[in-house]
């Protein structure tokens, strides 16, 4: 910590609080933290006191330790979590569903450390990134399907019909974002998908990978998961076989933040610039047109980052845009 430079993370904070969110807190926000990111929750406060905002915090160590009628109570309707791998699983799963039953806008990171206030995608400029969402939005009206090929050998079509794409850049009021915020994604049609995914980049909960894996889908379903990385293809395999609707592909994102070196942690790696991630699992938390939703419904979400992806969307009407070629955005971003 010798080289921690807490100017830039209060900076980092600053930017969060009045630009990673649709509507910014004027008044507070609340903090949910564990012990290990108690230093977070203490930049939160001393740049809530800059801006004149109250700052709640709420340490968190277990299931039971976490109360979602405390923050009701408190009254402030943003909450930032900031929640360390020492935390379980399904802890930091549990905390975030619960205040998204309560109708809290929250950014969420659920894997951090207080280092990634100083470095990397969370102090990226966050007014840069929700232009060029809005942007890249503007070209994904009404489209029908998505190619998408890469170098690695990815060629695969995912059917988008009647379903729109959206953006957690900003976080929409009463929803729940990752921090940090940076992509464009969409629920896709579930079983409208067809071809290949050659990973080459990252995997949740697993990190970076040092070999490819190739997944076959075929209306929608893994059939195949084909790697010589015993390790990574036996991890990827569990997950596919969760329960029935974790063999669905139901998310394709766009990552919109420059600098597309991954990290190993999916809530940052998803929105690396260069890049796209393909999800199986469940999407019945993303938003898909008004007051609609994604309908697979299943216990795990699991994404898949590959590099340097050509992407191009087919309209309704039939014509085609070019969005992104060799991971370089053509949208005039």
């Amino acid at each position: 910590m010798s080289h921690f430079d807490e100017n830039r993370a209060m900076n980092t904070a600053e930017n969060i609080i009045r630009y990673a969110f649709e509507d910014p807190p004027k008044k507070g926000f609340c903090v949910v933290y564990d012990s290990a990111n108690k230093a977070i929750f203490g930049i939160f406060e001393n740049t809530g006191t800059r801006l004149g905002m109250e700052s709640v915090g709420i340490c968190v160590e277990s299931i039971d330790d976490f109360d979602i009628g405390e923050l009701e109570r408190i009254g402030h309707t943003t909450v930032l979590n900031f929640l360390s791998h020492h935390l379980p699983v399904e802890t930091r799963r549990y905390i975030a569903v619960q205040e998204k039953k309560s109708g809290l806008t929250v950014g969420h990171s659920p894997n951090t450390s207080i280092q990634s206030l100083v470095d990397g995608r969370m102090c990226a400029n966050i007014k840069k990134t929700v232009g060029r969402a809005e942007r890249l939005l503007s070209r994904l009206t009404n489209v029908r399907s998505i190619s998408v090929v890469s170098p690695g050998g990815t060629d695969i079509s995912l059917s988008t019909l009647g379903r729109e794409f959206t953006s957690d850049a900003p976080i929409k009021s009463g929803e729940i974002g990752n921090l940090p915020i940076g992509e464009v994604y969409c629920a896709v049609v579930e079983n409208g998908a067809n071809g290949r995914i050659v990973v080459d980049g990252s995997m949740t909960d697993f990190g970076i990978l040092d070999q490819t894996l190739t997944v076959h889908v075929k209306d929608g379903q893994y059939t195949k998961v084909q790697s010589h990385d015993i390790s990574a293809k036996k991890f990827l395999l569990q997950k596919l076989e969760t329960d029935k609707g974790s063999k669905i592909l139901a998310e394709f994102g766009i990552g919109l933040v420059d600098n597309g070196h991954l990290s190993g942690v999916l809530v940052d790696d998803e929105k690396a610039g260069e890049t796209c991630h393909f999800a199986f699992g469940d999407n019945t938390q993303f938003l898909c047109g008004k007051n609609r939703r994604g309908r697979n419904q299943s216990e795990t979400h699991i994404d898949l980052v590959i590099h340097s992806p050509t992407i191009t969307a087919h309209s309704e009407g039939g014509g085609e845009v070019n969005l992104v070629r060799d991971g370089e955005i053509q949208v005039g971003i």
